[in-house]
């Protein structure tokens, strides 16, 4: 995987390789799995992104955050990529993924005091695609939305969303 970009064709492949993988289960760095990873969908001008109302029963209900989920493992006891984690959680949370950019670098998030970390993947998407797009979520979230960027109330939002906000300086949120 040379290019920074997947278009939809090639990421589409992606989904559902760690069928055949396991979840690791709650950590002792209390965090499920020994990493995670993730799908942060952003219209192409970054201007806006959507999130997901976490629903009651799931960890950090309540929060908008992003589709994800642990790093499954594999029969031979190897995590599974963080690229094949996101897009597969990320199909499984929203029903189906908006045609779009995906950009294979992802900003990755390290737990202070901890091996834990979180790869948060960016799909790019057009204004066109963002109004025919309707995600079908699954049992860990309640709703959907778009949010412009300049002007998110944080306070409601997933920790792990708010730091890749404020730092993935490449993705140039804050501008």
């Amino acid at each position: 995987m040379n290019s920074k970009y997947l278009n939809y064709d090639e990421f589409v492949k992606y989904i559902n390789l760690d069928k055949d993988a396991y979840d690791y289960g709650f950590s002792k760095e209390r965090t499920w799995g020994k990493s995670a990873a993730g799908l942060l969908v952003t219209l192409n001008d970054y201007s806006e992104i959507l999130l997901l109302a976490r629903a009651e029963g799931t960890l950090d209900q309540g929060f908008w955050g992003i589709a994800g989920g642990a790093r499954k493992v594999n029969k031979h006891g190897i995590e599974i990529s963080p690229l094949v984690t996101a897009l597969t959680e990320a199909k499984e949370e929203l029903g189906h993924l908006p045609y779009g950019k995906l950009n294979t670098r992802p900003y990755v998030y390290h737990k202070p005091c901890s091996r834990f970390k979180y790869y948060t993947f960016f799909l790019e998407i057009s204004p066109a695609i963002k109004k025919i797009y309707q995600p079908r979520l699954n049992w860990e979230h309640f709703a959907w939305r778009w949010f412009k960027v300049n002007s998110i109330d944080e306070r409601n939002v997933h920790p792990g969303v708010v730091n890749v906000l404020n730092n993935y300086t490449t993705f140039n949120l804050k501008k």
